[in-house]
């Protein structure tokens, strides 16, 4: 995984930032219950819980051994895949762990309080942890852990990133079940992954996701025309041909916001009836009209 070369204070910050706010939603919410959206912090209670380690180990210094652990596996394997940003995020993770431990915050009584549903605690952990790691993604960082694991199947198997996250995510998961001999443990656990990767997603692409509209119709420069001047939305031509006639067609292309879908609709069926359309979600759309290159 690629991320910027060159970090600036501004990224450097955003990425602690950013760890400081999934670290305490660690420590607040999930840690109490034995729960962890997988991954490295997920073996760390395993091997905490399993092994006679003193007091001074935290589980953000288990942690820590691990992500190092695979980041040098990873070099030696694959490469230097990873970046300044993955080292950052990595040790301030842990560190903000360890560190919101000692200092005991939030304090014992409140963190009772605040996991005493153990679902809530998975939900708002989950939460807390993905609006966290969302902004350290956003500024070019990473926290390792499966991330790295993801790399290392591609290389040993061919199979997609995406894929070897999951398979190393369920085996955690499901070594922390065995572990604690609980198997609510691993539904509690596998709600946190999901909520903290949809947080994650929403931070990163937004709630409003816009619409693309391609537009095959016979009026291409009257619906142009129709768009540009009563939407004030910009279009793009496509040359085309159609598979069957094998006539030339022309495709609009055109990008609308949510309560535009219906304009941009009626606007169609009142220019051509026999169009044809395909209407897509769009997770993010940058420049003119939406969001400008300077807010990225």
């Amino acid at each position: 995984m690629a991320f910027r070369k060159k970090l600036g204070i501004k990224h450097i910050l955003g990425i602690l930032f950013g760890t400081a706010i999934a670290s305490f939603g660690m420590v607040a919410f999930l840690l109490p219950r034995d729960l962890a959206p997988g991954g490295v912090g997920g073996l760390a209670l395993v091997t905490k819980a399993v092994l006679p380690l003193p007091d001074w180990v935290g589980i953000g210094m288990i942690m820590l051994f691990y992500n190092i652990f695979l980041l040098i596996l990873s070099f030696i394997i694959i490469g230097p895949t990873f970046g300044i940003g993955t080292i950052i995020g990595t040790v301030a993770f842990s560190f903000f762990i360890d560190l919101f431990n000692k200092l005991g915050i939030p304090p014992q009584d409140v963190v009772k309080e605040l996991t005493k549903d153990p679902l809530l605690a998975a939900i708002y952990g989950g939460v807390l942890v993905g609006v966290g790691l969302g902004i350290v993604f956003k500024y070019g960082g990473s926290t390792g852990g499966t991330d790295i694991i993801g790399m290392l199947v591609k290389h040993f198997t061919g199979l997609p990133v995406g894929q070897g996250m999951l398979m190393a995510d369920g085996t955690v998961v499901t070594l922390m079940g065995i572990v604690f001999k609980s198997w609510q443990v691993v539904l509690l656990a596998i709600i946190s992954i999901y909520i903290t990767a949809l947080a994650v997603d929403i931070l990163q692409e937004g709630l409003v996701k816009n619409r693309k509209f391609l537009i095959i119709t016979e009026k291409a420069e009257e619906m142009k025309k129709a768009i540009l001047d009563d939407l004030g939305r910009g279009v793009t031509v496509f040359k085309a041909e159609g598979g069957y006639t094998g006539q030339p067609k022309d495709v609009l292309m055109v990008v609308v916001s949510r309560k535009e879908v219906e304009d941009l609709r009626e606007l169609i069926a009142s220019i051509d009836k026999r169009a044809f359309y395909v209407v897509e979600d769009v997770a993010m759309t940058v420049g003119e009209g939406f969001i400008p290159h300077d807010a990225m």
